[in-house]
């Protein structure tokens, strides 16, 4: 078992304090806590699909080919058992998070041992090279491809050392990356629900499932914020590294969302704590 962090997420609220905010409509006063942590525990995505934030996932009409063609094109899930095998796969961790924690520890112990001016200098290279040759040996010790890890790792480095990062205002970094994959759950089998490829009581089941993880791996809705920030930022870093206007945009695609989520009153994060 992960060892329950303590990273923080704390930023600028995006929007002036005296300015509306309705973000979190709910279908009654007094929602029941467990049915509001099965709808909200991967907030970011849940808010996406118009519904009030307290409601149980439900097939819907509208936009249901639109649905599945993101499960086809994105998931690769055409099925029920599809969608339950990527499901399983995200709540058990087993999707990005080995990966992605590997590079985010070995980065931010190369980035940490020089100063941000030194990060383009020959020392800074060989030691780089020294954390390549670990991360192939992690890989191969953990049935990881190296390759893969590898090129993970050169093209977060890209991002995370380039001038455009320290515009970011990213999140304290968290001991795993784990959110990232699970809340994606609410990609996969919430969107399953939606166009009736499993039915909304076995999405619930995988819901809870979630939610046990997220409090499992994490003390607060805010550290677990923070695992999904940078489980979601290792994973762009492919198609950002290159394009300082597209990093910076899609690193703090989430922000707003986020940042409401955290501190708004209203939100079912305040309203119901991932721990009672």
């Amino acid at each position: 078992m992960t060892a329950i962090t303590a990273a923080r997420f704390e930023r600028p609220r995006a929007k002036a304090e005296n300015m509306a905010v309705d973000l979190w409509e709910w279908s009654t006063p007094q929602p029941d806590r467990q049915t509001v942590l099965e709808a909200v525990f991967a907030l970011p995505y849940r808010v996406a699909h118009d519904r009030t934030v307290d409601t149980p996932t439900l097939p819907v009409k509208k936009n249901r080919v639109q649905y599945k063609r993101m499960l086809e094109h994105s998931w690769g899930i055409t099925s029920a058992d599809g969608a339950r095998q990527m499901m399983e796969m995200l709540i058990a961790g087993d999707m990005h998070t080995a990966s992605s924690d590997a590079v985010l520890h070995t980065a931010e112990m190369l980035t940490g041992e020089f100063a941000p001016q030194e990060w383009r200098s020959q020392d800074f290279a060989k030691r780089r090279r020294t954390m390549e040759i670990f991360l192939e040996h992690l890989a191969t010790s953990n049935w990881m491809d190296p390759k893969q890890l590898w090129t993970d790792f050169d093209h977060w480095i890209a991002v995370r050392t380039h001038p455009s990062f320290a515009n970011v205002n990213a999140p304290s970094v968290p001991a795993t990356t784990r959110a990232w994959d699970i809340m994606r759950v609410e990609m996969t089998g919430a969107t399953a629900a939606l166009v009736g490829l499993i039915t909304p009581e076995e999405y619930s089941s995988y819901a809870s499932r979630a939610v046990a993880e997220l409090q499992k791996h994490f003390r607060s809705w805010a550290d677990a914020a923070a695992s999904f920030w940078w489980g979601r930022a290792i994973w762009s870093a492919d198609t950002i590294r290159d394009n300082a206007d597209d990093m910076q945009g899609e690193l703090q695609l989430f922000d707003h969302i986020l940042t409401e989520a955290l501190i708004d009153p209203n939100s079912p994060w305040r309203r119901f704590p991932l721990h009672a």
